[in-house]
């Protein structure tokens, strides 16, 4: 009985300190979070802060955190965090190659990661003699379909139809900068995407001449050269590509000083049809005849015929990586449309995207999701609003889920090792403490949101907002706040464990 007596009394007394040091630690860290936003000496811009206890679920620090902010690409929590739960981790992009007599069909999914040289460099490949490589190329890709065609003995095809009506044809979102629409980070999603939905435009000089290659070869696409040849003391590199608003037509504008290494992206105006004439091009390059290449039409009824090549998946981790290591707004806006069409039917656009993420949102965090206003998936559109206090709530909901939270956790980038964040928060030593995080720009808004975990278990949650950064060197110092805010949680996590003996 004493014995029992004794433990049960070092449990109360273990259990007293560890209440202890969390009381102390958030005391810390909510004071220590305001000393770093005083510190900035920003005296216009608008900041919210929220801490959250990642197993407690409890606020441990809020700033102005129920305050509704522009997010930047920290949407992309919220679009890859409703695709993971609406449509589970599981869910695998299809798109399929069926051939009916003479006429194929490919039917897309809306699969972002079809074709993106991100993840084609690193796929494994082993070739006829058993040796293995990494990296495959767009061709390689392609030529599995153009292969199976070929073992079909189909030596004609009459008509080559793209059925890209799994998600409307809206080209850009209404929200994005009209200025910038030929940009990489403004690519589309689509039915069918293809190299993130983008012509990689090379300038070459041959004599005094300017001309381009493409990546992926499309010698069928139109491109004028406006582009000057100078090699003046003033003259550098300075090319860039104009696309015509109503279609495929690009211009190589600029100077082309000397043949360009890198790669000038493009955005595509129609990337459906796009990669029809590219799958045409690989079947004429092994002798099969194509005589027409479209779209499909309201016309054409539900896909027919049968599977004649390899059905080419994409698991939903890729997607959902993409968008938040890398930041890439098709990989978001696609898996927002797929969230649309798993909620309200085919087709998915940004209407029923928005809505079905609102309504798992208010579903999943009750008055707390009062805050939020979706409007895209990426943060590309400015009236995109979330809280710093509904952005931890839900990235707990998310890291805790038995089901997706390990995919959820993996797609986030790490502090000085990968993604947008590769080169920040190096002082952090990754046997205390490791920083998940997603950041986020665009003009006048910085934000970065996240997980701090120790090795033991222990983790925060947490959001840095920043509006109208419109001071002079606004952004940098919203930078060096949010690596503030991760370092202190980081030294929080190392010193809470030293004080309980671990």
């Amino acid at each position: 009985m004493r014995t029992g007596s004794a433990t049960l009394r070092l449990l109360f007394s273990v259990a007293l300190l560890a209440l202890s040091a969390t009381a102390i630690a958030a005391a810390d860290i909510g004071s220590d979070v305001r000393a770093a936003l005083r510190a900035t000496g920003l005296k216009k811009a608008d900041f919210a802060v929220s801490i959250r206890d990642l197993r407690t679920g409890k606020l441990v620090a809020s700033i102005d955190g129920t305050t509704p902010m522009a997010p930047a690409s920290n949407q992309k929590i919220v679009t890859t965090g409703a695709a993971l739960l609406a449509l589970g981790a599981d869910f695998r992009f299809e798109t399929k190659l069926l051939r009916d007599g003479n006429r194929l069909t490919v039917v897309g999914s809306g699969d972002p990661c079809f074709g993106d040289d991100s993840i084609l460099s690193r796929v494994m490949v082993t070739h006829p003699d058993g040796t293995r490589s990494k990296g495959l190329t767009h061709e390689a890709l392609v030529d599995f379909w153009v292969t199976a065609v070929t073992k079909s003995a189909m030596t004609a095809v009459d008509e080559l139809v793209v059925d890209d009506r799994i998600l409307s044809r809206e080209g850009a979102h209404p929200g994005w900068p009209a200025d910038q629409l030929t940009a990489e980070y403004c690519a589309f999603p689509c039915g069918v995407n293809f190299n993130n939905n983008v012509l990689q435009v090379i300038p070459q000089v041959n004599g005094g001449s300017v001309s381009v290659r493409t990546i992926p070869s499309s010698p069928w696409m139109d491109i004028q050269i406006k582009a000057t040849h100078k090699r003046g003391k003033s003259d550098k590199n300075s090319a860039w590509v104009r696309r015509a608003n109503d279609g495929d037509t690009f211009t190589l504008m600029g100077n082309a000083r000397e043949s360009y290494t890198a790669p000038i992206p493009a955005c595509l105006h129609d990337p459906a049809l796009y990669f029809g004439e590219y799958l045409a091009s690989r079947l004429r390059a092994k002798g099969i005849t194509v005589a027409r290449v479209r779209t499909a039409t309201a016309a054409d009824g539900t896909p027919r015929g049968t599977s004649i090549a390899p059905i080419l998946r994409s698991p939903i981790e890729d997607a959902v990586t993409r968008a938040n290591t890398d930041s890439s707004n098709l990989h978001a806006e696609s898996l927002l449309k797929q969230v649309g069409v798993r909620s309200h039917g085919a087709p998915g656009n940004w209407s029923k995207g928005c809505d079905a993420v609102a309504e798992m949102l208010a579903k999943e965090m009750g008055s707390d999701a009062s805050g939020f206003l979706i409007v895209d998936g990426s943060g590309l559109a400015r009236t995109n609003r979330v809280t710093a206090d509904g952005m931890t709530m839900w990235i707990t909901r998310l890291a805790n889920d038995p089901a997706v939270g390990a995919i959820f956790r993996r797609s986030l980038a790490v502090a000085g090792t990968s993604g947008t964040v590769k080169s920040r928060m190096r002082n952090i030593d990754r046997a205390d403490a490791v920083v998940l995080c997603k950041t986020g720009y665009i003009h006048g808004v910085s934000c970065l949101s996240g997980l701090v975990e120790s090795p033991d278990g222990r983790a925060y949650a947490f959001s840095v907002l920043g509006n109208d950064l419109t001071e002079t060197g606004a952004v940098g110092k919203a930078k060096a706040l949010q690596d503030a805010v991760a370092t202190l949680l980081a030294k929080s996590l190392e010193s809470s464990k030293a004080r309980l003996g671990g």
